[in-house]
């Protein structure tokens, strides 16, 4: 597989983590409205279980394809993947921030 394929697999696992993150986002932001105020050890649970979770996800889809590739033996394809995930995520960052500053 040459880098391109792995780049553009890179470009749809950030794009997984951008809406798994907006998702994510959704859900905190409208927590009150759907469960109410949640009172005593539940809500700090919840919060850190979704916090655990989301390491999880997060993890899985930035590591899950260069690690699947670097254990079939294939490392500088694994660190190719890697690296596109890490950069189109730093792009996306760069993005929200410039979309963020040219709309205040």
């Amino acid at each position: 597989m040459n880098n391109q394929k792995h780049a553009l697999i890179g470009f749809f696992l950030a794009i997984g983590l951008f809406v798994y993150v907006l998702l994510v986002v959704f859900f905190l932001s409208h927590a009150e409205r759907l469960f109410g105020k949640m009172q005593g050890l539940i809500a700090p649970a919840t919060f850190l279980l979704l916090f655990v979770f989301s390491a999880l996800v997060s993890g899985l889809l930035v590591l899950g394809y260069p690690l699947w590739l670097y254990f079939e033996g294939r490392k500088k394809e694994a660190l190719v993947a890697f690296g596109s995930v890490v950069g189109w995520l730093f792009l996306l960052l760069v993005g929200l921030l410039t979309w963020r500053l040219l709309n205040q």
